[in-house]
């Protein structure tokens, strides 16, 4: 069925990423967005598979393409991972919008100042 692949493809590409092998997690994270490609959780490993490649145009696209699919913690997560896509891609003034964003939906997050602190160091 649909869902056993997605889970299937989807804890292999977690456990081929744990071993460091990304490429090939990035291919099995795929696979499972291609059978389930409105899920929160494949658009969020994709998003982190393609952070941990430096691919950030493909990571901030599946981080934005899972805030509308999250809630709670998970949406804070997602948000705080698109501001450091945004900060790695010397996208400042983006950066700074979207702190705001993050800052207005999660006004308790652990990482709001250090992210300040990021976007301070980084270029224009």
């Amino acid at each position: 069925s649909g869902t056993s692949q997605v889970e299937t493809h989807r804890t292999k590409g977690i456990l081929l990423s744990e071993k460091g092998d990304r490429r090939a997690a990035l291919d099995e994270f795929q696979k499972a967005f291609v059978v389930s490609p409105n899920s929160l959780e494949e658009n969020y490993n994709l998003a982190l598979i393609f952070y941990d490649l430096q691919v950030f145009d493909s990571s901030l696209y599946y981080g934005r393409r899972g805030l509308p699919l999250s809630s709670g913690t998970e949406r804070c997560y997602l948000w705080s991972g698109i501001v450091r896509t945004l900060i790695a891609m010397g996208q400042k003034t983006a950066a700074v919008a979207e702190l705001q964003n993050y800052r207005r939906e999660c006004p308790s997050a652990t990482d709001l100042s250090q992210l300040e602190a990021a976007i301070k160091r980084a270029g224009t």
